[in-house]
């Protein structure tokens, strides 16, 4: 996997970030505490859609089970970066300051499960293939299949927003939309070994590379209790484009391997709630602690083929969507300058 694509991609938001402060630095060189950068390391909490296979067809009555369902829980680490300035232009008949801001962010999981699969409770064998019927493996209580499932899933993402900050009592609030541009990337690889006969392997790889671009808008409500301690919640909602695409091959020991490529477009939307608590260390330097999650409505899920080529029932597999929830629970230094 490159990691080249990825270094480009979190550049174009911290580009344009310094050029926004050095071009404020020069122009307002007396606005004490107009540019902020934060970093955020936490932990993030995936909840996907199921990776499920295992299903079968015979009769052409559908079997009961067992079948594999892992791969929607996912626990990683997470790397938020976000800057920006308030710039010195005032819109007097709202009563509100401009200001720019750029984020990026970048979070990792990899997770592992391991089943072994026999016969559904009539007896009947369970049919693993991803494409082709002919190539796939029957699992059945004589010769079980012990199946063994890496999943792996890179999900990092920038926006930059303009928007509006107006004082309101002891509450500050900011109202800001822009760009946003979302990456979710999937990797599953699968291996499967007959029990009874380490010799009969079937293997299987997939990704789903799924894109997102769309703008985002945001309300955010800031209120100071003391001079040192402050919370901040924000609410955001985003109109997105949905592109997929998707890859994957399968190989049996004997009957040699297949692949295929599916691709998945459509709009779809997504919102996002944040909590913040931040204490002020000195007048330079914030510490906070934040918990964010993200609803996306639509996510790619592999929808994996099912039936048995003895009755030419097999269908190959194919995408669907459905839902994802992110949480990321972390800690927060932000530095005014």
């Amino acid at each position: 996997m490159s990691v080249k694509p990825r270094i480009t991609i979190y550049a174009l938001p911290f580009l344009f970030l310094f050029l926004i402060i050095s071009s404020a630095t020069l122009k307002a060189e007396n606005a004490a505490d107009n540019a902020y950068f934060s970093a955020e390391l936490g932990a993030v909490f995936f909840d996907l859609p199921e990776y499920q296979d295992g299903y079968g067809v015979v009769g052409l009555e559908p079997v009961s089970g067992p079948y594999f369902a892992e791969a929607d829980d996912h626990n990683g680490s997470s790397l938020t970066l976000t800057g920006g300035i308030l710039t010195d232009k005032h819109i007097d008949w709202l009563n509100s300051t401009v200001f720019l801001e750029a984020s990026g962010f970048y979070s990792k999981s990899n997770e592992n499960a391991n089943a072994t699969l026999g016969s559904d409770p009539d007896g009947n064998n369970i049919r693993f293939a991803l494409f082709d019927g002919s190539n796939g493996f029957n699992s059945s209580d004589a010769n079980p299949l012990s199946y063994k499932l890496r999943s792996e899933v890179d999900y990092y993402g920038a926006r930059l927003d303009l928007g509006l900050e107006s004082e309101l009592g002891s509450w500050t609030i900011r109202t800001q939309v822009g760009p946003q541009l979302l990456r979710l990337k999937q990797d599953y690889t699968l291996y499967g070994v007959a029990i009874n006969d380490p010799n009969s392997t079937y293997n299987r790889y997939e990704s789903l590379d799924s894109r997102y671009r769309g703008i985002r808008f945001a309300v955010s409500a800031d209120k100071q209790f003391t001079n040192q301690v402050s919370v901040e919640t924000e609410l955001g909602i985003s109109a997105l484009a949905l592109r997929t695409r998707y890859k994957g091959q399968d190989e049996h020991y004997a009957d040699g391997q297949s692949q295929q490529k599916h691709s998945l477009h459509k709009g779809t939307y997504s919102a996002d709630l944040k909590l913040a608590a931040r204490y002020q260390v000195t007048p330079a330097i914030t510490f906070g602690l934040n918990i964010a999650t993200t609803y996306i409505n639509d996510v790619p899920e592999i929808k994996h083929a099912t039936g048995a080529t003895s009755n030419n029932t097999f269908v190959p597999s194919s995408l669907d969507t459905d839902s994802m929830l992110v949480t990321i629970v972390g800690v927060e230094l932000t530095s005014t300058f």
